[in-house]
């Protein structure tokens, strides 16, 4: 017989002869062990040493790949080498083979595992470092819009440009996109703000007023949002991006919660301007949202007296002795 070396296999010590099987496949090694046997049997496999739960699990695998077959009496019949070793090759080759063909994709399911697990574990909030990029993100993420932008914006240069301008590409005023904007408004002290409004609530835009709002929060599509701090820091930095979805969608939340709460902006009906001229029902809209004469009149084009006098002709037309009454008077009528 074959010279008889000891090695191990997992946590058990095994043995097999030395010759073309390797320890790392114990099948093999059985099957050279059987084969150097005059009467194979687990008898005697077991008295060369072989643990009893590898044979458990090994011999009938050597069994299905043809290598012996288990026999009823307890003895094992071993098949000859030269058919059996290139009939398990063979096996191997197409067990081989089929690994391979299914490895593109393994390895997409692989990538889109691991691509899940760095998005739940990524926070993704980052903060801008200046006002440079906080304005180019910005500009980013309003071009890209496709269903909704949702916007309230305190006071900024930056905002009452994107306001007066219709932003980037004219995005504000675009068609086919849900847009609802909550103003400070104060912005209305801004020369040329009524006409801005006008153009926005003319292409589908809801525009509301609020006054004092503390920072700006643009939200897209609902699935990234923009903190702006801007109000408070001019510089830029710490303005914060956000791609996280639940934290988007609490600050479209918030959006909500501030459109709610905010008025309309001042809009004088077709009857206003056919019953106190274009001018003077400019002035009641202004008047009824709680404008100031110098804000008339700087919104209207004329100077503060002669708003003075548009006020007292429209209190008189509508009865009312007080600005508030005229306003809740022009509404019941229709004419806001």
């Amino acid at each position: 017989m074959s010279e008889i070396r000891h090695f191990r296999w997992g946590a058990s010590e095994v043995s097999t002869v030395e010759g073309w099987a390797r320890a790392s496949d114990p099948r093999l090694a059985l099957y050279e062990a059987l084969v150097g046997l005059t009467q194979p049997s687990r008898v005697a496999l077991e008295q060369l040493g072989f643990a009893g739960p590898l044979l458990d699990v090994e011999l009938p695998r050597l069994a299905e790949s043809g290598l012996i077959s288990l026999l009823d009496d307890g003895t094992i019949a071993v098949a000859d080498p030269q058919i059996a070793i290139p009939r398990y090759a063979a096996e191997l080759e197409r067990l081989a083979a089929s690994s391979r063909s299914g490895l593109g994709v393994l390895a997409d399911r692989y990538r889109e595992a691991q691509d899940a697990q760095e998005r739940a574990a990524t926070f993704d909030v980052t903060l801008t470092s200046g006002i440079g990029e906080l304005d180019y993100t910005r500009a980013q993420v309003l071009r890209a819009a496709r269903t909704s932008i949702e916007f309230v914006a305190a006071r900024t240069p930056t905002n009452d440009h994107l306001v007066l301008s219709g932003g980037p590409d004219d995005i504000l005023l675009r068609g086919g996109l849900t847009r609802r904007l909550v103003l400070d408004s104060s912005i209305l002290d801004v020369e040329g703000t009524t006409k801005a409004l006008a153009r926005l609530t003319e292409t589908g835009a809801q525009v509301r007023l609020m006054p004092t709002l503390a920072l700006s929060v643009l939200v897209t599509d609902r699935s990234i949002a923009i903190v702006d701090i801007t109000n408070h820091d001019p510089s830029g930095y710490g303005c914060i991006v956000v791609r996280h979805t639940p934290l988007v969608m609490a600050l479209n939340e918030l959006v909500d919660a501030s459109f709610a709460g905010s008025t309309e902006a001042p809009r004088a009906r077709a009857d206003a301007r056919s019953r106190f001229g274009a001018r003077q029902a400019q002035t009641l809209a202004l008047l009824a949202a709680g404008a100031t004469d110098s804000t008339i009149a700087r919104q209207v084009g004329v100077s503060q007296r002669t708003v003075e006098r548009f006020v007292r002709t429209i209190l008189d037309d509508l009865g009312a002795s007080t600005r508030f009454q005229a306003g809740a008077q022009a509404e019941r009528a229709g004419l806001l």
